[in-house]
């Protein structure tokens, strides 16, 4: 869920993950609603057995230099 204000209509709505059209770097908040919402609120659902999904190198050398295992499949 991701809550935000509208500028337009000056209240905050909420948005499910279809609202948004995420897609690789873009959404409605980048695209057609560019300068429309302030993202105030993301809600995420993360699994603590779940597998950190690293695809970018910057991102999998930080995790390594916290935890030499991270991102390693068991």
């Amino acid at each position: 869920m991701v809550r935000a204000f509208d500028l337009r209509e000056g209240e905050f709505r909420e948005f499910t993950n279809a609202d948004c059209h995420f897609a690789y770097r873009q959404s409605r908040f980048n695209t057609t609603d560019r300068g429309r919402y302030i993202v105030t609120r993301v809600d995420y659902c993360l699994r603590p057995e779940g597998a950190a999904t690293l695809h970018y190198a910057e991102l999998q050398r930080a995790m390594l230099d916290q935890a030499p295992h991270a991102g390693q499949p068991r």
